[in-house]
């Protein structure tokens, strides 16, 4: 059970990023927890996307992964969205609030990782692998199961090294 959420109409943005919609996983999150599509989460999320994340040729790669894996996150999450409410988005939003948008990008970059982790990624998720796999710097003629299996890594990797 995901608490009530599902990915239902949660699409990206059209054109360069501002607009209703692209915050999955924290729309998720909210629509979960009984707050509003206008609540001061997603508005302070949307604006860190729009205003920050998205300023940089990393920062929209980013965005184009998140873009891509989290609809399947979303559907797949089975576990409490009270605890990335409480863990992730609540920081994140103090964070934007005081204007402290590189730390809230980190918080928000370690949620999206650890979800990508546990729900998002599987082998037969080829374009995300892919995508992945592109955004990482390995080669196109790689063999896809190396492909797959040096994405898993990095996000394991990622996962310990920043605790």
């Amino acid at each position: 059970d995901n608490g009530g959420a599902d990915a239902g109409g949660w699409d990206a943005p059209t054109g360069g990023g501002s607009g209703g919609g692209g915050c999955f996983i924290t729309t998720a999150t909210v629509t979960a927890m009984g707050l509003a599509d206008d609540c001061e989460e997603l508005t302070l999320a949307r604006s860190l996307r729009d205003n920050n994340v998205d300023n940089t040729d990393s920062g929209k790669r980013k965005i184009k992964l998140y873009y891509s894996i989290a609809p399947s996150i979303v559907e797949r999450f089975d576990g409490d969205w009270k605890e990335i409410y409480t863990k992730y988005i609540v920081p994140v939003t103090e964070l934007v609030r005081q204007n402290r948008v590189e730390e809230a990008d980190r918080i928000y970059t370690a949620m999206c990782i650890d979800l990508f982790d546990r729900y998002g990624l599987r082998y037969s998720d080829t374009e995300q692998v892919e995508l992945a796999a592109e955004i990482a710097g390995i080669s196109k003629e790689t063999p896809y199961a190396v492909k797959y299996l040096l994405v898993r890594t990095a996000l394991k990797f990622y996962k310990w090294f920043k605790g």
